[in-house]
């Protein structure tokens, strides 16, 4: 069986990227240029203002500085044999993607695919469950194609999506809403909800939550601190929840799971979702929430009491607009317009689970980022009930 030898060049978003050593350099410009949309570090803005405005000479400038970055190291390993990493594989591309969980995902663009190839402590049970979200995603016309797989060989391949990420750069949430809505419509209503009471659920969560962290509490003093600040703020939450009637029903819904603006590939015509490894049935309104905080955490100085508005605006208006009659009928919409407290608390618990699912080797990078993500749920809730409380005592004076 043939072998092609893959050289590392860059760190690509949260992974290596190689390129094949018997890609040529013409070839390679062509692919990158005009097959390489995905790949947003070849939009990267340059120090000249001016070229900046002129989004395809930046993208060719980029193109060339990576292909001859490629020719310099493909020179010295020929002569070296040793200087950089290199990855092997049976499956040809032009690229290999090395991510985090150690998948190579080796990309053809002539043949328009994405081979995923599972490293070999995978376990069967889990390549099969990758490959199964994979084919489950395929109810939602916005995921990728999944083309073929083989457990033995251990790979899936699905479809190469030739766009560019989403990217919103503005601080108003309007504008982001105005895209962002209609995809969450799309996945939501890929299959119907569950109905389920809000007790049964959080217990559920929490108990899965609870045996996730036994592990840490039991074998690693380390992490004492940040098991502390997880498990209070559960509790919190936990405390909270119990206010609310026992007989009170969410509904639970077909989601992504890591629905954040890096998984969302778009041009003028076409949007398309990728990475569907965290595919779930979750809270109906998790993945509205998850892209909400994902992207309030990124702006400069956010003005709570600003945002909190507009987040409500966006709840209510994706209920009415566009879940009623499409997910819910009219008497549920409005049930679930009454209860986004709720739907945000449970969020912040299934963040938590997901997470920590995430992290089988038991990290503790992962706790800390966990804490710093509660900490920022934590001030959004507080600037939520100062803004509540404010209101309250004008609603008074008036």
């Amino acid at each position: 069986m043939e072998e092609w030898t893959y050289i590392y060049l860059d760190n690509f978003l949260y992974s290596s990227l190689y390129i094949n050593l018997d890609q040529g350099l013409v070839s390679l410009m062509y692919f990158l240029y005009f097959y390489g949309k995905p790949f947003g570090f070849l939009e990267r803005k340059t120090n000249r203002h001016f070229m900046n405005r002129f989004l395809p000479f930046v993208r060719l400038m980029r193109v060339l500085q990576f292909t001859y970055v490629f020719y310099r190291k493909k020179k010295i390993y020929k002569k070296s044999n040793s200087s950089f990493p290199i990855l092997s594989s049976s499956h040809y591309g032009n690229c290999l993607i090395l991510v985090g969980d150690g998948e190579h995902k080796i990309v053809n663009f002539k043949k328009k695919n994405v081979t995923t190839v599972f490293p070999h402590y995978f376990s069967t049970s889990e390549m099969n469950d990758r490959i199964n979200k994979l084919r489950d995603a395929q109810s939602c016309h916005l995921s990728p194609k999944l083309l073929d797989s083989d457990l033995h060989k251990r790979f899936m391949k699905e479809s190469y999506l030739n766009l560019k990420p989403a990217s919103w750069e503005s601080n108003d949430l309007k504008d982001f809403y105005l895209d962002i809505l209609p995809i969450l419509k799309e996945i939501l209503v890929s299959k119907e909800h569950q109905v389920i009471t809000l007790r049964q659920h959080r217990k559920s969560v929490i108990k899965r939550i609870e045996l996730l962290l036994n592990p840490f509490i039991l074998e690693d003093s380390k992490s004492i601190h940040s098991i502390k600040v997880i498990m209070e703020f559960i509790s919190n939450i936990h405390q909270e929840l119990q206010k609310e009637c026992p007989k009170v029903e969410i509904l639970l819904g077909f989601t992504h799971g890591d629905f954040w603006e890096g998984n969302i590939l778009k041009n003028k015509k076409i949007t398309k979702v990728i990475d569907w490894n965290t595919l779930g049935t979750r809270s109906s309104f998790f993945d509205f929430y998850f892209i909400t905080f994902d992207k309030i955490s990124k702006l400069k100085e956010p003005d709570f009491s600003l945002l909190t508005k507009e987040i409500e605006i966006a709840f209510k208006t994706f209920t009415n607009r566009y879940l009623e009659e499409d997910y819910v009928n009219a008497r549920m919409a409005e049930e679930m317009v009454k209860q986004s407290d709720i739907y945000r608390q449970i969020f912040y618990l299934e963040f938590i689970l997901q997470r920590l699912k995430e992290n089988p080797l038991r990290e503790q990078k992962y706790l800390e980022y966990l804490v710093n993500r509660i900490n920022f749920f934590q001030k959004f809730e507080r600037n939520k009930s100062e803004l509540e409380h404010v209101d309250h005592l004008v609603g008074k004076v008036q």
